[in-house]
């Protein structure tokens, strides 16, 4: 085996995910998160060492390197990564300030997320709110998620906003960066 650039050695093979330009460079880092599987106090650096949220995903990302997020699906609605409070909070590290809200802001520029899963309206690489009785007054925001970098690119995931009661205003994807691109989600 030889170790390339795009990093098919160290990860054992590259995800192969159907037209989803390489954003590998110098500087840039690839995370995996694994909701089943991952823990985040693992690096994410391979899917044998996948984090299990977004969140802490997002909070090990640099904002410009191009940094790439694969979120591992399972083919089941077990395999959804989870948005809530809760999850936030367990998510941070000892230096992060609290979280307040369940909601998931993508806020570093040239941070791509890309699920890996198979393609489709219905697709397992997808993020939803966790199963049972959840309101926005528990997840403590009427935005589910927020793009707010510019640059990103995101592929082949789901959303699915599952609140168990509604309250006018709900939004599922708000989106106010520049220049992103959204292709099969």
């Amino acid at each position: 085996m030889t170790t390339v650039a795009d990093g098919l050695y160290q990860y054992g093979g590259m995800p192969v995910t159907g037209g989803v330009p390489p954003f590998v460079s110098t500087n840039s880092k690839t995370f995996f998160v694994d909701p089943v599987n991952g823990s985040d106090g693992n690096s994410g650096a391979s899917p044998k060492t996948a984090l299990a949220s977004l969140y802490r995903a997002h909070y090990l990302m640099t904002s410009g390197n191009n940094d790439v997020c694969y979120l591992i699906g399972n083919g089941a609605a077990s395999g959804s990564c989870r948005l809530s409070l809760a999850n936030a909070i367990a998510a941070q590290g000892p230096t992060e300030t609290a979280a307040t809200t369940g909601m998931l802001t993508l806020s570093k520029n040239a941070c791509h997320l890309i699920g890996i899963a198979a393609p489709g309206q219905w697709a397992r690489a997808r993020i939803a709110t966790p199963t049972g009785t959840y309101t926005e007054a528990t997840f403590n925001s009427l935005t589910f998620m927020t793009v707010s970098g510019s640059g990103c690119y995101f592929s082949n995931i789901s959303l699915y906003q599952s609140f168990s009661t509604g309250a006018d205003g709900e939004i599922c994807l708000a989106i106010t960066g520049d220049y992103n691109v959204f292709n099969n989600v």
